[in-house]
């Protein structure tokens, strides 16, 4: 998943789904520079005075609203272009969206968009009604599409409508899969918790003397893991500065504080075919063991998947994690004395339906704009060279970065040879002569000329003479 840093040049929200697979969607006007506020982004002003164009990331996707802080003055309509590569985006039946593949495939859906009124002082007396949106995807002659939202006039123009309003065109379209195998059933299971560690099973088991047989019943255990894929984001090529996993849950039965690992998924797996038999297999490369609290109530578990995501980053392909925790083997009859020794954490999975699904956070830096070079008395140009025969030269630098970080360069100077006379590298600095040193360098001396610190913007300032 990927926001704008603002501009008119991409979009605002771009879901990459893998295998071809990605959905953006842009806003018919340049974006300011968004504010930050948690998982949000929010770009003031985008969607007219006094509106806001908001964009929340999710654990299962991405929500964007537009947010009315007063009331229009006439009808409005917001038309969204989509992009869609592998997929295609249309209105259902109910009044929803849904997303679908090339093969027809209903592969995300989001409910009807609806609006929201601000919540008046007096909880009695707020109406808790919603308002209409007018949806249609269009579909343009060549293939394009753009979603177009149409709020319902008559209820922002109500003077009983509080505001803000929010237009709610969509609602987390799902792209996370997860799922809990065990190796006693061979199966998987796609529900609402995901279950890891080891509990015990009642089986039945044959036990002979002679020619006579009978049958019992013990305790044996059972394994449990689970596996979770986060889709929506691109991890290739990125400078990944941290991330990390949360998962909500809670032990059951005993605890004897046992460590849990999540380690990258090596191979592709589909949650409704994938169990204990044909289960992916994983790698220690980024791999993330904590041992978390035993609790009886629900929290939060927290790994460190940085080193994943770098390793993902620098290709290593992304099929998700898996958790594992320590599985021990035994096989007790029921009336032995020994207690069973079992252990099981379960975790809210994304098909809960609460507001707790598993999370994954990821902060990289943004890369810099291409650096603008202007120089005086330059000839011609090679690729990344500048040629001059002039005695002296003066170059300039200016780039932006959307993080506000500062930006490195190196330049290098050479001679007809060819041959490097001076490289450097400029981090928010000036070259300038030294002090007592009459300007211009020659060329026997130019390693000496000194870069020194200023507080202006990246900037260089060369000079040489023959």
């Amino acid at each position: 998943m990927e926001f704008s840093a603002g501009g008119a040049d991409k979009p605002f929200a771009t879901l990459d789904r893998g295998n071809g697979q990605k959905f953006a969607l842009s806003w018919p006007t340049a974006l300011p520079q968004p504010r930050i506020e948690g998982n949000k982004a929010i770009y003031a002003g985008a969607a007219g005075p006094n509106a806001d164009l908001v964009v929340t990331a999710r654990a299962s996707g991405f929500q964007h609203d537009v947010v009315l802080h007063e009331r229009p003055g006439k009808p409005l309509e917001f038309r969204i272009p989509v992009t869609t590569s592998e997929l295609k985006l249309a209105k259902t039946k109910s009044g929803g969206l849904k997303l679908t593949d090339a093969k027809g495939k209903t592969v995300a859906t989001a409910d009807e968009p609806f609006m929201t009124e601000a919540p008046l002082d007096s909880p009695t007396g707020s109406r808790d009604e919603r308002g209409k949106i007018d949806t249609k995807v269009v579909t343009g002659s060549d293939g394009s599409q753009v979603l177009v939202l149409k709020p319902d006039p008559a209820y922002l123009a109500d003077k009983n409508t509080t505001y803000p309003v929010v237009v709610d065109p969509t609602v987390g379209l799902t792209v996370t899969q997860d799922l809990t195998y065990n190796d006693i059933y061979q199966a998987s299971y796609a529900n609402a918790i995901l279950y890891t560690g080891t509990n015990a099973k009642k089986v039945q088991v044959q036990d002979c003397s002679g020619s006579t047989c009978t049958y019992k019943d013990q305790y044996k255990a059972v394994h449990y893991r689970s596996l979770v894929e986060f889709g929506g984001f691109s991890f290739t090529g990125k400078a990944i500065v941290s991330a990390q996993m949360q998962l909500y849950g809670k032990w059951l039965g005993r605890c004897d504080n046992w460590p849990m690992t999540v380690s990258p998924v090596t191979s592709p797996w589909v949650a409704s075919s994938t169990g204990w038999g044909n289960k992916p297999g994983t790698t220690s490369t980024g791999a993330s063991t904590i041992t978390p609290s035993c609790s009886t109530s629900g929290n939060w578990s927290t790994w460190n998947l940085t080193s994943a995501a770098q390793a993902w980053a620098s290709g290593m392909a992304n099929n998700g994690v898996e958790l594992a925790t320590t599985e021990l083997n035994w096989q007790y009859d029921l009336d032995d004395p020994r207690f069973p020794d079992t252990q099981i954490w379960s975790f809210d999975s994304a098909d809960a339906g609460t507001s707790t699904p598993p999370k994954m956070s990821v902060s990289y830096l943004l890369p810099p704009d291409i650096p603008t070079v202007t120089a005086e008395s330059i000839d011609s140009l090679d690729g990344n060279n500048a040629i001059s025969r002039s005695g002296t030269v003066k170059t300039s630098y200016t780039s932006r970065s959307p993080d506000g970080r500062k930006l490195d360069y190196t330049v290098t100077l050479t001679d007809a040879t060819m041959a490097a006379v001076k490289a450097r590298t400029l981090m928010k600095m000036r070259a300038v002569t030294p002090a007592g040193m009459r300007p211009p360098c020659r060329p026997s001396v130019i390693t000496e000329c000194a870069f020194s610190d200023t507080k202006k913007d990246l900037y260089g300032n060369l000079s040489r003479v023959s």
